[in-house]
């Protein structure tokens, strides 16, 4: 049962990464060209 839990718990960890990944080039993307006008 622990080992299940950290298992899923590491599956949502790897998923919030890759959120912030895709989500972090946007963010810059969006900052820049808002200061940028």
């Amino acid at each position: 049962m622990l080992k299940f839990s950290m298992k899923k718990f590491r599956t949502a960890k790897i998923n919030i990464f890759l959120v912030v990944v895709f989500l972090y080039p946007s963010v810059i993307y969006t900052r820049y060209t808002y200061f940028k006008t």
